[in-house]
């Protein structure tokens, strides 16, 4: 994989590969078949890059559709991924013919061990000025699509990677964030067993009051 490394560059202390070229190259040197052993690879070279600029001794883990970069211990990393996999199943069955898991590779799960780690990361994928929220997890849909989130006990890591699959899974939908969100709030819900959230009448009357065409699109 000597050709990769012309393609990643350090930029904010961390290595930032160029997926428009690495895709360009991809698909002009190798064949379909290849294809997904090629991305996993390129994957695995980026994220071990990636973990030598990290503070605390991480690793890059994998199963069948995950690779999961992480210095969390093993009974960690185990269940974290038995969790993903049979998330990523009930995914797919819940939002049939909506929900996809199209292209080459796996997919990509970054467990920051500190909160400032994890926002010295994403930060490279917000505009230089604005105000933005906090965030306990995000799906990072540019380039080769990833989500991550900062340390969280297993009870609340959770919920936070079926939002954040979701997400993934739906980003091939040229659907209004307001939607994508609420989609993956409800599908966080129903696989760590949340009750559906109801409103009273008077609740409901007060929202189809409200909510026209114009202000949820706003929204």
């Amino acid at each position: 994989m000597d050709w990769l490394q012309k393609y990643i560059c350090e930029i904010d202390g961390y290595p930032r590969p160029d997926w428009t070229a690495i895709t360009e190259y991809v698909n002009k040197e190798f064949p379909d078949k290849d294809k997904h052993e090629i991305w996993c690879n390129i994957i695995r070279a980026w994220l071990n890059k990636l973990k030598i600029k990290l503070p605390t001794d991480s690793e890059v883990h994998e199963s069948q559709n995950f690779i999961l970069l992480t210095s969390e211990k093993e009974k960690y990393v185990n269940h974290l991924l038995g969790f993903l996999e049979k998330t990523l199943k009930e995914i797919l069955s819940a939002l049939h013919d909506i929900a996809r898991d199209d292209g080459y590779g796996k997919h990509v799960v970054m467990v920051f061990d500190e909160i400032d780690n994890y926002f010295s990361y994403i930060s490279y994928f917000y505009p230089d000025e604005g105000v933005f929220g906090i965030s306990a997890g995000i799906y990072l849909n540019e380039g080769y699509g990833h989500f991550a989130f900062p340390h969280q006990d297993i009870i609340f890591a959770e919920p936070i990677a079926a939002h954040e699959m979701t997400h993934a899974l739906l980003s091939h939908l040229p659907i209004p964030l307001w939607l994508n969100e609420g989609i993956a709030v409800n599908i966080e819900n129903h696989i760590v067993g949340v009750p559906s959230f109801r409103f009273d009448k008077e609740m409901v009357d007060r929202h189809r009051k409200y909510w026209g065409k114009e202000e949820v699109q706003a929204f």
